[in-house]
């Protein structure tokens, strides 16, 4: 088999068991699993919450959605979650991914990439690429605390980003969207609070 050039954007930590997330990706997987669980929590968060806008909304495939997005929504989390990082160890970067962002924020085999690497001249060109994103990914435009979790409002300019680490002495940081913290939760990658944004670059 070839080795492939991919490229991803979302958030990511380090899980903390990578074989049972092997087996829950590859091995305990069930086709429609991503649509009947991020419907579930919409559905149950109608119910709870006061009706209307949610951000669960964008992430459902029942909703606005157009036939080619319908076709490319992910049948399992496997589609969801891609293993940046490789290692000799059970460690390594995973990045989860929107399910309605999965073939947007997700490309493999591309031109671009190819070219890019080809004129950076790189002595190991085959080498992995992780850059942390210092603000949070469109159209999830939101921040946390990232002691306490807590959403932050009107801190999308720079000064405010500033004065925030004057009075709390840390700085705000990207607020994964709902639907990946739902993931997170239910895959299991613990402290969802570590949950950076990233772009990364890898082959295999």
């Amino acid at each position: 088999m070839s080795t492939r050039i991919h490229k991803a954007m979302g958030y990511g930590m380090v899980h903390p068991d990578r074989p049972w997330l092997d087996q829950r990706l590859y091995t305990d997987d069930k086709p429609g699993e991503v649509d009947a669980f991020v419907r579930g929590h919409y559905r149950r968060q109608a119910d709870s919450k006061e009706r209307g806008w949610s951000q669960l909304g964008f992430d459902c495939l029942h909703q606005h959605m157009s036939e080619k997005d319908r076709e490319r929504y992910p049948k399992t989390f496997s589609e969801t979650v891609r293993y940046a990082e490789y290692t000799d160890t059970d460690g390594g970067l995973s990045l989860i991914i929107p399910p309605s962002q999965a073939t947007y924020w997700f490309r493999f085999d591309d031109i671009l990439d190819y070219t890019e690497v080809q004129a950076q001249r790189l002595e190991d060109p085959l080498v992995t690429v992780v850059k942390e994103l210092p603000v949070p990914i469109y159209p999830y435009l939101n921040w946390m605390d990232p002691v306490t979790g807590e959403k932050l409002e009107h801190y999308s300019n720079i000064s405010d980003r500033k004065r925030y680490v004057e009075d709390h002495g840390h700085a705000p940081v990207p607020l994964p969207p709902e639907v990946i913290l739902l993931i997170a939760e239910e895959l299991r990658f613990g402290d969802w609070k570590q949950l950076r944004p990233y772009v990364c670059t890898w082959w295999s």
